[in-house]
């Protein structure tokens, strides 16, 4: 087997922490290392037993199709739900209890039929930081890219601590 080329490996959730979780590093670290991960095996591993109802699997697909055809009416949807709005703004309100900390976001989306829409989130938090976000969206269309350059750009740092600028398209992140 060949190693990962990566050296570092994170986890996200979703493991059988007593069970899986322990294989899943030893084959992870193994991998990484450039040795032989093929003979690591979850004791008491059985697919069979794991094998998924069919009245589980008759639920999914009802709620996907349901989802398709949310999917396909989305224009008529987004007409119904926003109208001829430009932008649709909420209003969040966050209490971080790890933290202790309460935070305001208003987040203002740009409603655009050819892509997700740019997203900004302004965010004040008891502590006295506040930052404006610009977030692109992946496959994001020139004119929301556009119009996300420009609040970047001509938003200053007189009333945010950070301005922040996502692109997922091209994975790029800039602080100002």
């Amino acid at each position: 087997m060949k190693g990962l080329p990566p050296h570092i490996a994170v986890l996200e959730g979703g493991y059988s922490i007593e069970r899986a979780l322990p294989y899943v590093n030893v084959g992870i670290i193994l991998a990484m290392a450039g040795l032989d991960y093929s003979h690591v095996r979850e004791p008491d591993y059985d697919p069979v037993a794991l094998r998924q109802s069919s009245d589980i699997t008759r639920i999914i697909e009802a709620e996907s199709a349901g989802v398709m055809a949310l999917w396909r009416e989305r224009r008529e949807m987004k007409d119904r739900l926003v109208g001829s709005a430009r932008y649709v703004k909420r209003k969040k309100f966050i209490y971080y209890d790890t933290a202790g900390i309460t935070e305001q976001q208003e987040e203002t989306v740009r409603v655009c039929n050819d892509c997700g829409g740019l997203v900004m989130i302004e965010s004040v938090a008891d502590t006295g930081n506040r930052i404006f976000a610009v977030i692109l969206p992946g496959r994001c269309c020139p004119e929301c890219r556009n119009h996300g350059e420009m609040f970047f750009e001509k938003t200053n740092r007189g009333k945010h601590n950070l301005i922040y600028f996502q692109d997922r398209e091209r994975g790029l992140f800039w602080v100002k």
